[in-house]
C-alpha cells in the first residue's frame, strides 16, 4: 500500500527516507509540498490545492468560509478520478492522531470529511480496502466505525451515494445526519434519509 498510495515517488534510495515517509503520512497542520500519492504532473498544483482546502475545512488554516473550502474539496474528489486516491491519503493523514491542542472538535471535521467523501466520491479498488482497514482499526466509537465502513461497501457497488454534491452550507449538517441517525441500521439508512436529515436541521437552525 505505501508503495502505491504513500510517496512512492520520494522512496528511492536515499537515507532517512522511511523516516520522511512516516511523517507525511501523520497529521499536519502546515501545507503539504508533494503529493502523497503516484499522480500525473498535471495535475500535482491541485493535489496540494485540495489539502490546503482540508485545513480550511477543519480550522486548521484560516478561512472566512470553511464549508465552501470543504465543498471544493468534495467537487475535485468527485470529479478527478485520478485524484481520488490522494484525496483518501490525505483525510487518513489528517486523521492520524491530531494533537490534543488542536481539539476534538478538529478530529470530527475529518471523520465529518471522510464520512462525505464516502458519500460523494467512493474510493476505487484498492484504495477501498485501505480505507476500510483504517476505519475499523481507528474510527473513534463502534457506532461511527458501524456506519462508515457499511458505506464503504455501498460505495463499491455505488449504492446508496449522493447523486448530487450538497450546497456548501449544508455540508455540516449532512455530516451529523450520517452520524446521528437514530433508529435506522447502519446498512439500512439512504442518501435520500441524509438529505432530508440535513434540510430538517438548516430548517431548525434558520
Amino acid at each position: 500500500a505505501a508503495k502505491r498510495y504513500g510517496l512512492a515517488s520520494i522512496a528511492t534510495g536515499r537515507s532517512g527516507v522511511e523516516a520522511l515517509a512516516a511523517t507525511m503520512l501523520e497529521h499536519s497542520a502546515r501545507p503539504l509540498h508533494l503529493s502523497l500519492t503516484e499522480i500525473p504532473p498535471s495535475s500535482a498544483k491541485e493535489a496540494l490545492s485540495l489539502f490546503r482546502s482540508l485545513l480550511c475545512w477543519a480550522g486548521e488554516r484560516a478561512d472566512p468560509c470553511p464549508s465552501a473550502q470543504g465543498h471544493l474539496f468534495l467537487q475535485s474528489a468527485m470529479e478527478s478520478k485520478e485524484l481520488r486516491a490522494e484525496v483518501y491519503m490525505q483525510l487518513l493523514k489528517q486523521l492520524s492522531a491530531p494533537p490534543a491542542e488542536a481539539g476534538t472538535g478538529t478530529a470530527q471535521k475529518y471523520w465529518d470529511m471522510l464520512a462525505l467523501t464516502l458519500l460523494c466520491a467512493p474510493p476505487d479498488a484498492g484504495c477501498d480496502d485501505f480505507v476500510h482497514a483504517y476505519v475499523v482499526k481507528h474510527a473513534p466509537d463502534a457506532a461511527s466505525r458501524r456506519r462508515l465502513v457499511a458505506q464503504i461497501h455501498k460505495g463499491r457497488y455505488k449504492q446508496e451515494l449522493l447523486t448530487e454534491l450538497p450546497p456548501a452550507d449544508r455540508l455540516p449538517d449532512t455530516a451529523r445526519a450520517f452520524f446521528g441517525l437514530r433508529g435506522k441500521a447502519a446498512s439500512r439508512f439512504s442518501a435520500e434519509d441524509l438529505m432530508t436529515a440535513s434540510m430538517h436541521a438548516s430548517e431548525i437552525a434558520s
